[in-house]
């Protein structure tokens, strides 16, 4: 069985740090330090040594920026699009400035917390990492023309990997470039890297306002990470996942997401927003606060998934971004999960009107013709929806302009809600994986099934006769 050693160190400031020494399933020896405990430290060997005796944990030389990159492109044909854009942009702006120059076996758990609380201290007008110490190092270049790294981390008064990062960041932007290197006496031949300004391209507008990362963003960008770092694991690049959290653990890397109150149109506003809906999104927008769907599965029905018979419409795929700028494709549903939702009589004679009118303008057969389409026949797409026809209702209604579109499938579940049904109702209708997701977003508004529940279980018992739930009210 493969061993290795762990060694105190002290730092400058007199506080203790641990490194790990191991050698590799190639045999290559190893070093991992900035442990602040003996006990990290052990858990980092035992978890490496297990993976150099599975023969898991080999040399290699990948940074995180090639390694992603080849990641990426690898990963691509198995997901949607949309999350593929959504992946690149987490990379470019937040990961590869951070990560980017870190071998992979370098990326430790504390690497991955210090990288979330940068973030976190971030501002910036484009919300990239770092933009507040990436402004200051614009201008500290600006000032000196040319430097090195440990130069630069003098000036900002900061470590030589935050230079780096900062330094990749700069150059990325195009505002920096190398300008080779040179040994320096007694550096026993190791060459620095000298940087210089490039011209015309000074420090950042800092007239631009400042806004910091959402909670959402710094964790929607951990996802890329961490199954980047997961399928290195798999790959025998790295022993185990520091980006990962496992269900009970004490260490926490993502971070706690500002309660949103959740809106929607009250009872005695519904009509006022489809009184103010044009004709053409009229039947688009009954449907989707009648049956609580989300805009991208509303657009994607056919014919063949709506049963006017059994009223019921079938969800099996919904409408994404496809690779062209603007352009849409058919994807899956949000979890991969199919679902039947149900509609009543109101909606029924909506579609049965809509498909009429559609049979006497198209001669071809219906069934694979979307249900909401374009005068041409061609499909709706979410940006005219959600920017123009969901926008002119709000105004039109006179209502307040901070609805969003999705916001009508809350609407719909206040509505199930006010009318006395059970959250498992709910829970079905919009798709929800868990009753656990639907009662936290709706369960303060279960008030109807809930009040007189013991009454009416006492009269189904002792007096053979059912009451409905008394109605609450949105």
């Amino acid at each position: 069985m493969a061993k290795g050693s762990i060694y105190p160190y002290e730092l400058s400031d007199g506080s203790t740090r641990y490194s790990v020494v191991f050698r590799t399933s190639n045999g290559v020896q190893r070093r991992r330090r900035g442990f602040r405990g003996v006990r990290e430290a052990e858990r980092f060997l035992n978890k490496t040594m297990a993976g150099v005796d599975a023969g898991q944990v080999v040399a290699t030389k990948d940074t995180f920026a090639s390694y992603i990159d080849r990641w990426l492109r690898e990963h691509r044909p198995r997901i949607e699009e949309g999350t593929y854009r959504d992946y690149r942009v987490h990379v470019e702006r937040r990961l590869k400035p951070f990560f980017g120059e870190m071998k992979l076996s370098d990326i430790t758990a504390g690497e991955v917390r210090r990288y979330v609380a940068e973030l976190v201290d971030a501002e910036s007008p484009g919300a990239t990492f770092g933009g507040d110490r990436v402004g200051e190092a614009q201008a500290v270049a600006d000032r000196l023309g040319s430097f090195t790294v440990s130069e630069l981390a003098d000036e900002l008064g900061s470590s030589i990997d935050a230079a780096r990062r900062l330094i990749a960041t700069l150059m990325r932007a195009g505002a920096i470039a190398a300008a080779g290197s040179f040994a320096a006496p007694g550096s026993r031949g190791r060459r620095h890297r000298l940087c210089r300004i490039e011209p015309g391209r000074g420090a950042r507008d800092s007239t631009a306002a400042p806004r910091r990362i959402s909670a959402k963003t710094i964790n929607n960008s951990l996802i890329p990470l961490r199954l980047a770092l997961a399928h290195a694991v798999e790959d025998g690049l790295i022993a185990a996942n520091p980006a990962a959290s496992a269900p009970g653990a004490r260490r926490r890397i993502k971070v706690a997401v500002d309660h949103r109150e959740m809106d929607f149109l009250r009872l005695n506003e519904i009509a006022s927003y489809l009184e103010a809906c044009s004709a053409a999104y009229r039947p688009l927008a009954e449907l989707l606060i009648a049956c609580g769907l989300r805009i991208s599965e509303g657009l994607h029905l056919t014919w063949a998934d709506v049963d006017l018979d059994g009223r019921v419409v079938l969800i099996t795929g919904s409408r994404k971004r496809g690779r062209g700028e603007g352009t849409e494709t058919a994807g899956s549903t949000k979890g991969d999960r199919s679902r039947a939702v149900e509609f009543g009589p109101r909606i029924a004679g909506i579609l049965r009107d809509l498909r009429a009118t559609e049979a006497e303008h198209r001669s071809a057969d219906l069934r694979s013709r979307p249900v909401f389409a374009t005068p041409e026949g061609g499909r709706l797409s979410r940006h005219t929806v959600s920017g123009s026809w969901h926008k002119d209702a709000l105004r039109n209604g006179e209502l307040r302009a901070t609805l969003r579109l999705h916001d009508l499938r809350h609407t719909a579940a206040a509505s199930w809600l006010a009318a006395g049904l059970p959250l498992i109702y709910v829970q079905r209708q919009l798709g929800h994986a868990s009753i656990t997701t639907t009662e936290a977003q709706y369960g303060h508004l279960e008030k109807g099934f809930l009040r007189g529940a013991a009454s009416r279980a006492e009269a189904v018992v002792w007096e053979g006769r059912v009451e409905a739930p008394a109605a609450a009210h949105a």
